[in-house]
């Protein structure tokens, strides 16, 4: 028996981003499985977990995780704002502004019944499954929504490409490539490619062949994670190291491309970024406190990349980062952000353009008189090359 979309309370009906046979489906999973423990990774307005907790019973729980703490739509909205929180009380628990990897371990049991529903860029759905894997119970139910997004699937009206300019494929990738009991709706089909929903049910083998999901991170990222460090942190105390090492591989592989813009696949030219701190981070701890100073120019994806990095190895992170951009926040990583003093540089100063528009660079650069140490990207690549044995 399928739940009646009608019990959902209209604020969260209204700010649901699934369709009504997607709706159902969840719903139909949760009688059916009848979950006691409910892991929701995503949660946006909360129409999802409005739905969850509607559907679920008496005694039940769900604990939601959101790595944003505003709504991405509107920001002048809190995430969740669309669930009576007083109708649910202890049932519900919201988690906002951390990543799943930072809260895993404070949470208590396992859990039976888990919602996926976050980025859909690779390989951010990946990394939340496999944070959340070590704590699902056998044969716990993973639900994956926005599957078949990158077919333009229409919500509201809208196709998802009128939003995001590039494929989002993440969903789609983790689903097939996951060994596990594959669960899709029956009859639901719109019309554009297929289900924009499915669900696997996690089995012994699900385990045993992790390794294909970790082989998956290899393939090339459309966004590089945030709090990358404390993702690597976490999955590192739960997964041996031939399957760390794969992850590492694929950081590797991806940071290069990052140093390159996107545009020059050959990673050896501007060096193997994750490789070279790793093998040398004593000589790069080194470079990095010969200088006075240490300064980001931009506080965009390239300064937060590095700045995981460098907490990753626990190398010298920089006294403040430079942006122009107003609505910038005031800290990134706990570092500073303040408007360029380009005068304020000393002699013995670094400063590394993490802005990829080579016409930014190239004015930042004509502007820096005090100091030799200003870096590109690419040169900071060639700087930590350097750093090597025999560079």
């Amino acid at each position: 028996m399928l739940m009646d979309n009608k019990r959902l309370p209209p604020g969260a009906l209204k700010h649901s981003e699934m369709h009504e046979a997607e709706r159902r489906f969840v719903s139909g999973l949760i009688e059916k499985f009848q979950p006691k423990n409910i892991l929701e990774l995503g949660v946006s307005a909360g129409g999802g977990s409005a739905l969850i907790l509607s559907a679920m019973e008496r005694g039940a729980t769900l604990t939601s995780i959101d790595v944003m703490e505003k709504w991405y739509k509107d920001p002048s909205f809190d995430v969740g704002f669309a669930v009576d929180r007083e109708a649910f009380g202890v049932q519900w628990r919201l988690i906002t502004g951390q990543e799943p990897s930072e809260v895993m371990d404070s949470l208590a049991g396992s859990f039976d019944f888990c919602v996926i529903d976050t980025y859909h860029v690779h390989p951010i759905e990946s990394m939340n499954f496999l944070t959340a894997l070590p704590y699902l119970s056998d044969g716990a139910v993973v639900v994956l929504h926005d599957v078949g997004v990158y077919c333009g699937h229409v919500t509201e009206g809208k196709s998802y490409f009128d939003s995001f300019p590039y494929a989002m494929f993440a969903c789609k990738l983790l689903y097939d490539t996951v060994t596990a009991g594959k669960i899709e709706p029956p009859d639901y089909f719109d019309g554009n490619c297929f289900s924009n929903i499915g669900a696997f049910q996690i089995t012994d083998d699900t385990k045993k062949y992790v390794r294909d999901v970790f082989s998956m991170l290899k393939f090339p990222w459309g966004i590089y994670p945030l709090k990358l460090a404390k993702i690597y942190a976490c999955l590192a105390r739960h997964y041996d190291k031939a399957l760390m090492k794969m992850f590492e591989e694929a950081m590797t592989v991806n940071m290069s491309l990052l140093l390159n813009g996107g545009r020059d696949y050959d990673c050896a030219k501007t060096g193997d970024v994750f490789n070279v701190i790793r093998k040398n981070k004593e000589a790069m701890r080194e470079r990095l406190n010969g200088f006075d100073h240490m300064c980001f120019y931009g506080g965009g994806a390239y300064a937060r990349s590095l700045l995981d990095l460098f907490a990753m190895f626990a190398l010298r992170l920089p006294g403040k980062i430079w942006a122009i951009n107003h609505e910038a926040p005031r800290r990134i990583a706990g570092v500073p952000v303040t408007a360029p003093k380009f005068d304020a540089l000393g002699r013995n100063d670094c400063l590394l353009i993490t802005n990829s528009d080579p016409f930014i660079a190239s004015n930042v650069q004509a502007r820096v008189r005090t100091t030799e140490n200003c870096f590109t990207l690419k040169e900071f690549g060639k700087l930590l090359e350097n750093c090597a044995p025999g560079g």
